[in-house]
């Protein structure tokens, strides 16, 4: 209990989250890279109910990656 108190009086107590509150929103770069990828899949389903992704093919005037 020292080190806490002590790193207490010298930091001040530690900040809680309301956790009722929405978390803020991320805009980590790799997260909205993935997300314009994951935007271009498909999910199909086959007749035995396996799931499968497949990229949808690209619009007029749009370069292919």
């Amino acid at each position: 209990m020292r080190t806490m108190g002590h790193l207490r009086s010298i930091y001040g107590p530690a900040a809680h989250r309301d956790l009722s509150e929405e978390a803020p929103p991320s805009h980590n770069p790799e997260d909205i890279k993935e997300s314009r990828e994951l935007e271009g899949i498909d999910v199909q389903t086959d007749s035995e109910g396996h799931h499968y992704g497949v990229r949808r093919p690209p619009e007029e005037g749009q370069p292919e990656a």
